[in-house]
């Protein structure tokens, strides 16, 4: 499993990393720790978010930057995580209160049986903002077979790569060899040609795509389950720690709301944004618009009716789940309804 290491500073520019492979010897460990002491102070102390410099913390960096979090009275601080796994844990382990994260490492925790989070919303939808770059002679699908291709392991890549080689008819385990490597680690790797192809996020897949030669086979909007559900595998999804939602309610009520102004303010005008949002992510003015165009975002009035137990979007993350214990990425998929909970939208 890779570091946990953490970074407080509210500006960082670290990757969004979504491996979840040891998450629960982690979890186990960090919850026993937690156990000792030295919890938050429950009603007077900082709320901390957990997040990264990927687009689904967007809203997130708007609602500290435009003080919409100290409007309404809670102290909120952004602290970035190098992974996934490392940001669920701590939510898992009190030191995170709210989140959002890739449904790949959520799902993860759930088929490890922790209920320690609920899950809240989804706050966007993205297109081909991930995607499988290739070198110039692997020109199909079918020129994989045999091939190498980067992939970070369980992660949203992971699901993407593993669906459209389920399309080709190729066997991710006989067919081709897959590389365990995170985003940032792939430009070196693909230009030398040590591997054939990759599958990352964004800002990775932009790099990729630039180096010579490489082209892309497939983005995330070519998928089964993009086609079926209309967004990409490994959606983002909105957490929040059960024991904050349920012993804090008017608090996490008011946490929801600020950061929904926030997302609000950001999708009335993007353009605005960008300024606010580069000081985290360190991109360049209109690579930061590029990416924005291509988001759509999710209000709070959505939230109550997209997160239904019986409705498509939940249903989509039961597959999604199933899909990872097909490939066994998990044990037993969960039942994602249990795991939702909606109350920080009521009576505030």
């Amino acid at each position: 499993m890779p570091s946990s290491k953490e970074y407080a500073m509210r500006r960082s520019a670290l990757p969004r990393v979504g491996l979840v492979r040891g998450v629960a010897v982690v979890l186990g460990l960090t919850l026993v720790l937690a156990g000792c002491g030295g919890g938050k102070d429950a009603e007077t102390g900082p709320i901390t978010y957990g997040g990264s410099t990927w687009l689904g913390h967007y809203p997130a960096m708007v609602a500290v930057e435009q003080g919409f979090f100290e409007k309404a009275g809670v102290d909120v601080d952004f602290k970035s995580f190098d992974t996934s796994s490392a940001r669920m844990t701590a939510v898992a382990s009190g030191d995170v209160d709210f989140a959002s994260t890739g449904a790949v490492s959520a799902l993860s925790l759930m088929a490890s049986g922790d209920d320690s989070f609920v899950l809240i919303g989804s706050q966007d939808k993205y297109l081909r903002q991930e995607g499988l770059v290739a070198q110039r002679s692997v020109k199909t699908m079918a020129d994989l077979r045999g091939k190498r291709i980067g992939v970070p392991f369980s992660s949203s890549s992971h699901v993407i790569l593993l669906d459209m080689l389920d399309k080709a008819g190729l066997d991710p385990k006989k067919d081709v060899k897959l590389v365990n490597m995170d985003g940032t680690d792939m430009v070196q790797p693909f230009r030398s040609g040590q591997i054939d192809a990759a599958t990352v996020w964004q800002p990775s897949f932009a790099e990729l795509r630039k180096l010579p030669g490489a082209h892309v086979l497939g983005y995330d909007t070519d998928t089964s389950f993009f086609k079926q559900y209309g967004f990409a595998p490994g959606p983002d999804v909105l957490v929040m720690r059960k024991e904050f939602v349920e012993d804090q309610p008017e608090r996490a009520r008011k946490v929801a709301d600020a950061y929904f102004q926030g997302l609000d303010w950001l999708k009335a005008d993007a353009k605005r944004a960008v300024p606010v949002l580069t000081g985290y992510t360190k991109l360049e003015a209109k690579e930061q618009q590029d990416y924005l165009a291509d988001v759509t975002w999710l209000g709070k009035d959505d939230q109550v009716k997209f997160m239904a137990a019986d409705g498509e979007f939940v249903k989509s993350l039961d597959d999604l789940a199933a899909l990872m214990a097909r490939h066994k990425l998990i044990g037993q998929a969960p039942k994602v309804g249990d795991w939702v909970n909606t109350d920080v939208y009521s009576g505030g």
